[in-house]
């Protein structure tokens, strides 16, 4: 470059000629080279054009260049075909299903063959099935129902499926008629079936976006009076439409379209499935009822998404009731039903007396009918990572009911809070940030925008400072400010719906606010009138403004009390998990071990509260993975617990339930009453009314009322206890072999060691000194072998596995192996299959394996718990750093070390020179020395970097370029899902059993 720079400065170049040559070089534009990437914006046909030429000019003397092909009735060269084919996308990969291996992906494999068979460009129409394979492209996209489990969905922009939306969008809606000069909120309504009628039939029928405007305004047109709308889901506009009926009517007219919804519907389908105009129109075109005319304009519309809910949920006639002109109760469908009445989707499922629940229970319970465990695990609408966990949790409970020899006869369930994502989350910085751009916001409150932008997003996940942020800096009863430096300290956060009635730590729930105890009044739970009075104005412009949600605005202004339908639902989630995918996974397992009663889906708060309650508010995922068991462990007992109470009753929450809730409840508040007449400030975090009742004085509340048996006691809590800080517990891992990548895919040159050692990038460039290559090829599993009076394990990677197969032969690893190294060719096969994360002992420590050349530590830490509190406390940076203390904690870890990690045990000389080098250094440097320690001893892939104290910079990495040997004492421990049942063999026994095989 610099040759070519110097040769045009002396040049005799106007200057302007230069400037633009160096700038040309520069940007890598000067002397392209003809084969680059970027000819791939010259347009096609002009490659094609010139094939053409080149055929047409060569041809006579290479007459193989005029070989020609049949297609579609035409001859076409077969050259020209080479360069115009393309594997239709809906085709997917050239290899039937039937033709992979077992361990190979058919998921992605869905081609159907017309014969068997060669396929080229040339044969593609006679070989494979164009129609029927994009049928089954078809199928493997859409998704199943959120209720019925294997259903196929209905597309998003479906006729039937926007009409749910826009009906449960309506019958979500809440009508205000204005009195007076005042909105009277106490006679807020749903629509009537006249008002949701009028609102369709004018309005969404249009296939146009409603605004609320507009639908007031009809409204008040209609009937006379003025109307406000709440509750919609955006503040100014309906978010559902009927837009895709409005464009099939102005196809087709509107009559056409009602009376042949069918046609419509599958004509939707093919729009959101197929996206290229050419094989869209070819589908189209295999409609009946629709002309060519029909099709030019159908051909132009593209939709995208599917919903949740399928064609037969939403029109199966399975819930019984009266509606419309009905004379007698009869069977009617969730869509019908939607359209007569005011109720949502799920206030109709729920209804038991309409009998939707038991129709979808039934139907799931029916859904395996000869179907494998994986197959209705796959139906269910949760990410891969939650199917593993559902088809581990079941072979847990088989393991643990071979262990005791029966089957379960309680089965408790637990959903994490974040299973079911909702969609794209926004950083909390990012979405006050848009608030605070509002002009109003901007200028009033410039000062807290200011010091919004310094904060980062970490800031504001410590939930205080976001309330201050969505408070404007006031307090939310008094309207005073807020003092920034001081929120950890001088304020609280607030429940606006006590915990006491139901266990929502939701920000539409907290406030943060100075006294949250003189904001109540004293016989109930709701809030004083003069503050409701006093604050509703700058709670409304926190509304108007974003920043709270129409729910929190409702429940800060309720004056009201909860009516026995609140109530009722408030005690369903404080004992139950209600979303469906907890219901399947529990009809799955009733499926599986046959009563009908015996699993129950709680609510996740149940166990931080049990936590709490037994002193075990502390989790710390560093120090080990006891805290899975231990959740389990609290799950089950406050499961158990509420059912000795007799809170449940055929799985489902009984009546005895709500009046221990309401007498907990009643309970509360007097005790809240003595608080405040006594001038006790330190109310405390109050418990749900399960946990309340465990921890309660009053024996009646732990009483099974049927047999009066006391079902808690002090010592069963002090048991609990004990078992909670158990030193050993069973912690197993997933094990099972690596498929994925062949290799690293960086591209190493040929100048780097890497490259020149590496794998090949393709067949043209085999020569790796010369062009370089791709490193670390991948181990899909590992072999044991004895060779030469050593053993070892030696990588399989996952090019050598695609030649193997699944059960190769010992002859044929061999011949596999002696690639690697000729003496591998008479090797001993002692163990034809390693999976990654075998657990073995190696040395007299517990490691898995994660490669030949690399082991990871499966040792469990273990500290007390006064040290555990201390080092969770550190590590998140709020425990003291008092040199005793931390001293003390740094010997309590490296006892531990010395006694059950002897691949990470110190020398004597080693540990009185790390005492020697922790002591010089300053407390924050001591606590990132012990963290590093701990970080280092999980069970798992990390190491810590103690370079500072004198040790290396990874500290016992388990990594050998060479393979690990093995001694004949070292262990391989084969373990059940539960890890209640293991096989250990020794390295001497595999040895014994090869030399038997070989006799």
């Amino acid at each position: 470059m610099s040759f070519f720079k110097k040769m045009i400065e002396t040049s005799d170049l106007s200057e302007t000629d230069k400037n633009r040559l160096i700038h040309d070089i520069e940007e890598d534009k000067l002397f392209p080279i003809q084969r680059d990437s970027d000819n791939g914006v010259i347009p096609h046909q002009l490659h094609q054009n010139e094939l053409k030429q080149i055929i047409k000019k060569q041809g006579k003397y290479y007459p193989f260049l005029l070989d020609a092909f049949e297609k579609d009735g035409k001859q076409i060269n077969k050259i020209e075909g080479l360069l115009t084919f393309r594997v239709p996308y809906f085709v997917g990969p050239l290899v039937v299903p039937e033709d992979l291996q077992k361990s190979d992906n058919s998921e992605n494999h869905w081609m159907v063959r017309k014969k068997k068979g060669e396929i080229t460009p040339w044969n593609f129409d006679e070989m494979v099935d164009k129609d029927a394979s994009g049928r089954k492209f078809i199928e493997r996209l859409v998704g199943t129902d959120s209720y019925l489990l294997g259903e196929p969905t209905l597309p998003k922009n479906s006729l039937l499926y926007q009409e749910y939306e826009v009906l449960n969008e309506l019958n979500n809606v809440r009508l205000s008629v204005r009195t007076g000069n005042h909105w009277n909120d106490k006679r807020r309504m749903r629509l009537g079936r006249e008002e949701k009628t009028l609102l369709c039939q004018r309005l969404f029928m249009k296939g146009q976006t409603v605004t609320k405007r507009t639908a007031e305004n009809l409204l008040r047109k209609e009937y006379g009076r003025t109307y406000e709308l709440s509750g919609l889901s955006d503040e100014s506009k309906f978010t559902s439409s009927l837009s895709t009926y409005g464009k099939m009517c102005r196809i087709f007219g509107e009559k056409y379209v009602n009376e042949h919804r069918d046609l419509m519907e599958k004509i939707v389908e093919l729009q959101t499935v197929f996206e290229d105009k050419e094989t869209l129109l070819h589908q189209l075109r295999q409609l009946e009822g629709i002309s060519e005319a029909d099709c030019a304009l159908l051909v132009n519309t593209h939709y995208t998404g599917w919903g949740r809910l399928s064609r037969k949920l939403l029109t199966t006639k399975a819930g019984e009731c009266k509606i419309s002109d009905d004379f007698a109760p009869r069977k009617h469908s969730i869509i019908e039903i939607m359209r007569a009445e005011d109720r949502n989707l799920m206030e109709i499922i729920t209804d038991k007396q309409l009998g939707f629940s038991d129709w979808i229970e039934q139907e799931n319970l029916g859904a395996e009918n000869g179907s494998s465990l994986m197959e209705v695990v796959d139906d269910l609408r949760v990410s891969p990572k939650v199917k593993r966990g559902i088809i581990q949790s079941i072979r847990l409970i088989d393991d643990i009911s071979k262990a005791v020899g029966k089957r379960p006869s309680r089965i408790f369930l637990e959903l994490a809070d974040d299973i079911q994502p909702s969609g794209r989350t926004i950083s909390r910085k990012s979405r006050l940030q848009d608030l605070y751009r509002n002009a109003n916001l901007g200028k009033e409150f410039k000062g807290i925008a200011d010091e919004l932008n310094a904060c980062s997003d970490k800031d504001l996940q410590d939930d205080r400072l976001f309330l201050y942020y969505t408070q404007l800096g006031k307090d939310m009863y008094t309207g005073e400010e807020l003092d920034l430096d001081r929120l950890s300290s001088a304020y609280d956060i607030d429940h606006i719906i006590p915990q006491a009635v139901t266990q929502n730590d939701s920000i539409d729930n907290r406030v943060l606010v100075a006294r949250a105890e003189n904001a109540r009044k004293t016989d109930s739970f709701t809030y004083m009138p003069q503050i409701a009075d006093r604050m509703r104005n700058f709670w409304q412009i926190l509304l108007d403004n974003g920043l709270i949600s129409r729910v929190k605005f409702e429940r800060l202004t309720r004056q009201n009390e909860f009516s026995e339908r609140e109530k009722e639902r408030f005690v369903q989630r404080s004992l139950v998990e209600t979303r469906q995918i907890m219901k399947n996974v529990a009809t799955l397992m009733r499926q599986r071990y046959g009563n009908s009663a015996a699993v129950i889906g709680l609510n996740a708060e149940l166990t931080k509260e049990m936590h709490r309650y037994l002193g075990f508010s502390h989790k710390n995922r560093d120090i080990n993975d006891y805290h899975h068991a231990q959740d389990a462990l609290c799950v089950g007992i406050a499961g158990q617990f509420a059912a000795n109470r007799g809170f449940f009753a055929d799985g489902e929450v009984s009546d005895g339930a709500q009046n221990s809730y309401n007498q907990y409840l009643r309970d509360y508040l007097r005790g809240y009453r003595e608080k405040l007449s006594a001038e006790d400030r330190k109310q405390g975090r109050a418990f749900g009314f399960i946990v309340g009742s465990m921890r309660s004085q009053d024996e009646q509340k732990r009483v099974n009322p049927r047999t009066g048996e006391v079902v808690w006691s002090e010592e069963d809590k002090d048991y609990l206890r004990k078992v909670m800080n158990y030193r050993k517990m069973l912690v197993t891992q997933k094990v099972g072999d690596d498929f994925g990548a062949l290799y690293d895919e960086t591209r190493y040159a040929a100048t780097d060691p890497k490259g020149i050692k590496g794998i090949p990038f393709d067949g043209a460039k085999q020569d790796t000194s010369l062009y370089g290559g791709f490193s670390s090829a991948k181990p899909a599993y590992a072999v044991l072998i004895e060779s030469k009076g050593k053993t070892r394990l030696v990588n399989v990677t996952m090019q050598e596995y695609s030649l193997l197969g699944d059960r190769p032969s010992d002859d044929e690893l061999r011949k596999v192996l002696a690639k690697k190294k000729s003496e591998y060719a008479k090797a001993n096969i002692l163990l034809r299959h390693v999976p990654k994360m075998q657990l073995i002992r190696y040395g007299g420590g517990l490691m898995v394996i994660k490669s030949a050349g690399e082991l990871n530590n499966a040792q469990q830490l273990w500290l007390p718990y006064e040290e555990y509190c201390y080092f969770d406390d550190l590590s998140q940076g709020k425990g003291s750093l008092e040199k005793d203390d931390l001293k003390k904690l740094l010997d309590s870890i490296l006892g531990s070390v010395q006694c059950l990690y002897p691949w990470h045990r110190f020398t004597e000389e080693e540990l009185a020179d790390l005492h020697v080098a922790f002591d010089k250094l300053p407390e924050d440097e001591k606590k990132n020395v012990i963290t590093g320690i701990v970080s280092a001893l999980h069970a798992d892939a990390k190491t810590a970097n103690l370079s500072i104290v004198g040790m290396t910079g990874s500290w016992r990495r388990m990594n050998n370029k060479s393979g690990y040997t093995f001694s004949d004492e070292d262990e391989f421990i084969f373990q059940s899902p539960s890890g209640l049942f293991e096989k250990r063999v020794t390295v001497g026994e595999l040895k014994r059993k090869a030399k038997k095989r070989s006799k």
